[in-house]
């Protein structure tokens, strides 16, 4: 088993890669996201940091249907 992970963090080594930074890059990539959509449906007054501590489910918190907002249910089917 450890012949595996020392070959694999070999060939990382060579190709110039590294978990770390896969990892930095991911976090900051799932970041950019999250501000993006909240920019677009979110709270306007949170700061950047605020956002990319949040989860998704709080970052973008989910829009009500006509049915649940009060609006009659559509009567399609019916003649």
């Amino acid at each position: 088993m450890r012949a595996l992970i020392v070959e694999g963090n070999n060939f990382a080594a060579g190709v110039g890669l590294s978990a770390g930074t896969l990892h930095e890059t991911d976090q900051y990539v799932e970041g950019a996201f999250k501000v993006a959509a909240n920019s677009l449906m979110g709270n306007p007054y949170a700061s950047e940091d605020d956002i990319t501590n949040m989860s998704w489910w709080t970052t973008t918190p989910p829009t009500r249907t006509p049915t649940t907002a009060g609006s009659p249910p559509s009567r399609r089917g019916t003649t």
